[in-house]
């Protein structure tokens, strides 16, 4: 797993966020096409906190970064049958066989067919690694512990349950929902384990 202590070692001698083919996201200090600056928010301490971003459609969530492994493009994924309808399939990571569940269906959303910004997050939860795809990375955010509060209501169109918290950025007065992954897929990680 790498080590997010050091943002660098997750961001790569050149400044810009790679997946593990080397394929780029955004370029730090550049702006994003909604305007936003890649660090969002604040500067690095114990009081702050650090998170990948991602979109669908309008909204924007954020993951905590020391659970993140990598950051994949979608390719070949293999048909996993009498599975629920967010089970992607089940892709081969390095020899590994890693899961892949589609956020925006198990969240109720609406489907929406994959395309060039369409990512899997890999992520490591009770030492299972699980791939999470979404519908596009945005960028990686520094936020206060200020700057987050509990959640009040649903965020988007995902309910009150599956919120960590609200963060707020300075940029836009702008606003992202920090999804409880293990809260997600607490009910599929048992079912997954007693498959394999």
């Amino acid at each position: 797993m790498v080590d997010h202590t050091d943002l660098n070692e997750f961001l790569l001698d050149e400044k810009i966020l790679l997946t593990p083919e080397n394929v780029p996201l955004q370029p730090i200090g550049s702006t994003s096409e909604e305007g936003n600056e890649l660090f969002s928010e604040g500067v690095d301490d114990e009081n702050t906190l650090h998170f990948v971003g991602f979109r669908f459609a309008d909204e924007e969530y954020i993951l905590e970064i020391q659970l993140i492994q990598e950051i994949i493009m979608v390719g070949h994924m293999t048909y996993v049958p009498h599975v629920a309808e967010y089970f992607e399939g089940v892709i081969n990571l390095r020899g590994n066989i890693v899961p892949v569940i589609n956020l925006r269906l198990k969240l109720g959303m609406e489907a929406k067919e994959k395309d060039n910004d369409s990512r899997i997050i890999i992520m490591d939860l009770n030492d299972m690694v699980v791939g999470f795809l979404v519908d596009k990375i945005t960028k990686v955010i520094r936020l206060p512990k200020d700057n987050i509060e509990p959640p009040s209501t649903s965020f988007g169109e995902i309910s009150e349950e599956f919120i960590n918290g609200i963060g707020r950025l300075k940029e836009k007065d702008g606003i992202v929902g920090w999804l409880n992954v293990n809260k997600i897929i607490e009910t599929e990680l048992s079912a997954i384990s007693t498959d394999s």
